[in-house]
């Protein structure tokens, strides 16, 4: 992948041949719908913000504390603990909104 002078390795999971990547994932109407992995422990997350499947609208090149953010996972790849959150709206990439559940509590009382 080729953007400007920078050249992503998919295979190899490189920038410019120097700079190691995480993981790439790829997310289309909010959804993650792929991920690969690379063995580097330290490296960035190229994430792919796809309008269609033979259409980018964004990357983005990110460290793990923005790829684990709750906004990260939540809006951008729709992963949420439906135990808690009951998405109420998906308008990807311009709105989302969620409600939190009260957890039911255990019938098993003493």
């Amino acid at each position: 992948m080729t953007c400007g002078k920078t050249k992503v390795d998919l295979n190899q999971g490189r920038i410019n041949q120097r700079v190691p990547l995480k993981r790439v994932v790829q997310v289309m109407g909010g959804r993650m719908v792929g991920e690969k992995k690379y063995p580097n422990r330290n490296g960035y997350t190229l994430q792919i913000i796809m309008a269609n499947p033979r259409q980018f609208s964004e990357v983005q090149l990110m460290e793990d504390d923005v790829y684990l953010s709750n906004f990260n996972q939540m809006f951008l790849l729709g992963k949420f603990d439906p135990e808690y959150f009951e998405e109420t709206l998906n308008a990807f990439p311009m709105s989302r909104l969620f409600r939190f559940k009260f957890p039911q509590k255990s019938s098993s009382a003493p």
